[in-house]
């Protein structure tokens, strides 16, 4: 119990955006085929990639420093 709550408290500190894109295609993989599920990887990675809180992660990074996520 206490290695799943460390684990879940790890994922939480992530950015909600992040979070939220991988728990979908983690659902949306048990459903279709590789083919769509690698064009709805781009359109999900494509919403984290070009996100404000990507790039406050490289800057909290740089700056070690926590990040502030701002879920946008």
């Amino acid at each position: 119990m206490e290695e799943a709550m460390a684990l879940a408290n790890k994922i939480a500190s992530n950015s909600p955006k992040s979070v939220a894109g991988h728990l979908q295609a983690v659902k949306l993989s048990v459903k279709y085929n590789k083919e769509l599920l690698e064009e709805m990887a781009t359109s999900i990675w494509d919403k984290v990639v070009y996100s404000e809180d990507l790039q406050e992660g490289l800057k909290s990074f740089s700056e070690k420093r926590a990040p502030v996520w701002r879920n946008k």
